[in-house]
Order: C-alpha cells, then structure tokens, then sequence
C-alpha cells in the first residue's frame, strides 16, 4: 500500500501538459523565448520577490502607479519619489504595456488560459534570461514536495531473560512488533487519509493529455483527434472533463465541433 498526494497529482498532470506541448508544439516555446532579446535585461535582474511586483505591474495589473512600475522594472532609484515623467519614461512604459498585450495574444494564441499558466510562464522567461542552455516547458512548473511522514517508529519490549528460551523469546518478540507494525500503517494510512492523500491504486495515464494537446493548443478538430489516437470521441470528452479538477486549459468546442 502507498499513497499520492493531491498537490502532486495536480503537478503532474501540469507538468505532463507542458512535457507534450514542447513534443507536439514546439512554436509555444520559441514564441516565448522570442520576448527576451528585448526584456532580457530586465528579467535577468530581477529576484523572486521583484519578479512577483513585476508580475503585478506588467500582467495583473494590480499596480497603476506609473512612477512605482517604473520603478520596479527598471531599477531607477529616481522613481522611488513621484516625479514627472520624462520622454523616455514615457517610451519605457510604452514597451512594458506592449509586452502585457503581447503576452496575452501568446496566451490565448495557444489556448494557455489558466491562471498557473499565465504566472508559471511568466515566472518562466526570468528563469530562460538566466538560463545558459535550452530548457522545456515543463521546466515552469518543477518545484520540490516534501510528502507526509509517519511518526517514527519506536518499538519496545521486554528484555530476553537468558534462563528462557532464546527461541520462545524470538517468537514473542516478532509477533510484538508484526503486532506493533500493524497498527502503525493502519493509524499513518488514516492519518494520510484525513491530510488529502489518496490511495494509490494504479499508475495514471497521462498519455491522454497528448488529445489534450491537440485539441487546445494545436486547435484540432475532435474528429481528427478521434481518427488519430484511434477512440472514440465520447472518450476524449470524458477525459477532459477528469482534466478540469487539475485546472489544464480545455478549449471550449464550437456547436459546430464533436458531439
């Protein structure tokens, strides 16, 4: 018996998305990429916490404070007070708000409208300004998950008595502990249990994100889809109704598309 751990499916459903974008699409990521010979320098400087402020001055637009925008993606200390804005504050913002719009027509181009992906791939350029060697897409959602624990295992029992039996001993005390290892899986596999993990029972088919793939990013139609993989296109709709419990993009079909 092992368990999975809920954030961690999610992740690799996530993670496997963006693993069969980079096989299939490769266009998503050199459009990405394409930003940075412009913005390099920018995200090349920036730190964890500053990323996050860019992040909320360039795509959520959290922050509208021209001076404090400018401030955050370019480093002028000059922007730390209010001042006017000269000619080439002007043009800096100017290329910051062309950037958010141009993000936005990628992320919809190939369908990559949820929120951990408008974030992870942002996050993601910073990560390629530094970056020395080609990287993946799935490269912008690997993050590290310690799993839960049992307490650990403190077994005790009575001493051999040398005047017994070291056989009756060793008999007894096995039967103990198998006792005692009992009784510590079932209460951790309840405790497991009630901190969201599920039992794991068979291994998960991420090979149907590949349909997924096609019918979000590469904008197929179910029929091609269907013929393809050779299923039925009933089978591809249920499988991407189990897909929105992991938040993956599923394009929304047209009257005129599949069933």
């Amino acid at each position: 018996m092992k368990f999975e751990e809920k954030e961690l499916i999610l992740h690799n459903y996530q993670y496997k998305f963006l693993d069969y974008v980079d096989e299939s699409v490769p266009e998503v990521y050199e459009t990405l990429k394409s930003f940075l010979p412009k913005y390099k320098r920018v995200f090349g400087r920036l730190g964890r916490l500053e990323l996050r402020d860019a992040f909320n001055c360039i795509v959520t637009g959290k922050t509208q404070n021209e001076n404090y925008i400018l401030h955050t993606l370019n480093g002028n200390i000059r922007h730390y007070e209010t001042f006017p804005l000269i000619p080439s504050d002007v043009r800096n913002l100017k290329n910051f708000f062309d950037f958010r719009q141009n993000y936005f027509e990628f992320i919809e181009r190939f369908g990559l409208e949820t929120d951990w992906l408008i974030e992870s791939l942002f996050f993601f350029l910073a990560f390629l300004a530094n970056a020395y060697h080609k990287h993946t897409l799935s490269t912008a959602v690997m993050h590290k998950i310690d799993s839960f624990r049992g307490k650990p295992v403190l077994f005790e029992f009575d001493g051999w008595k040398v005047t017994d039996e070291s056989k009756d001993f060793e008999r007894n005390a096995t039967a103990a502990f198998n006792n005692y290892l009992h009784d510590y899986i079932k209460e951790t596999a309840c405790e497991a249990g009630m901190q969201g993990y599920k039992k794991f029972r068979r291994p998960r088919d991420y090979e149907r994100l590949r349909w997924l793939v096609r019918w979000t990013v590469q904008k197929k139609r179910m029929r091609e889809i269907a013929d393809e993989f050779f299923v039925e296109e009933r089978t591809i709709w249920d499988a991407f109704e189990t897909f929105k419990k992991y938040d993956l993009p599923i394009r929304v079909k047209n009257k005129t598309e599949g069933i």
